[in-house]
């Protein structure tokens, strides 16, 4: 499991399968348990293996996910030219961000 996260009430992970990786989200806010998984398996009424193993992990070590908030926080502090090479790094990882940093053009 890697890329845990905390996003408000939500818990995420990727889970390296044994077809792929997945990506499965938890939902903490709702009385109700809500999930969502990649996987071929996802039932959205029982949770597939990687639900369980996501929910697991942050039972047994909450501490392992980075915080969203928090990280924002700590890159609205940040100069902007430490922004930049964050985002530079960033864009050489994950190409697919590179659109959503390119100025929106008028309708």
């Amino acid at each position: 499991m890697v890329d845990r996260l905390r996003i408000g009430q939500s818990i995420s992970a990727r889970v390296h399968g044994t077809r792929g990786i997945y990506s499965c989200r938890i939902d903490l806010s709702e009385r109700e348990f809500r999930f969502e998984c990649t996987c071929p398996l996802y039932n959205s009424r029982q949770p597939c293996k990687h639900v369980i193993a996501l929910g697991l992990a942050w039972l047994e070590a909450p501490g392992t996910f980075a915080d969203l908030e928090l990280a924002l926080a700590r890159l609205a502090q940040m100069p902007k030219a430490e922004v930049i090479t964050l985002l530079r790094h960033a864009a050489t990882r994950l190409p697919e961000i590179i659109p959503h940093l390119a100025p929106r053009r008028p309708k």
